[in-house]
């Protein structure tokens, strides 16, 4: 499955159910959270909030869970022989194998365990929230 179908079913099973995305692309833990308050937070916006607020209220709530699904999607990486796109971190073209341009963003390998930033390998401390790397 290409990275760009991936990604187009990611946003399709979060627009049926907030956090579904998430657990597609692998974030597990952050898909449940997302699918449990959602749950809760539709429920309580339904009694507090009128009906057409509460309605622009879970929009926005849609566009967040959305936005946030986009920032940890994989990215495509396009071949400059080809122009086949192929899924970030490929370091050959899947359909010519030429050689795809090495991103700096490659070599970031170590995930920070409090906010979820890519480091540096070797790193110590985290370059977003300072947080120790194990």
């Amino acid at each position: 499955m290409s990275p760009t179908t991936r990604n187009a079913i990611a946003v399709i099973l979060t627009l049926l159910i907030l956090g579904l995305g998430h657990i597609f692309v692998g974030r597990v833990k952050r898909g449940v959270v997302i699918i449990l308050l959602g749950f809760l937070g539709a429920v309580a916006i339904s009694f507090i909030v009128p009906f057409p607020f509460s309605l622009a209220f879970i929009a926005g709530i849609y566009i967040f869970v959305i936005w946030d699904l986009f920032k940890i999607m994989p990215k495509d990486v396009s071949c400059k022989d080809c122009g086949n796109l192929n899924p970030e971190g490929s370091t050959f073209c899947a359909k010519c194998g030429a050689a795809l341009k090495v991103n700096d963003s490659s070599m970031m390998t170590v995930a920070c365990q409090r906010c979820e930033n890519m480091n540096v390998e070797g790193s110590s401390f985290c370059s977003k929230c300072g947080s120790a790397l194990k």
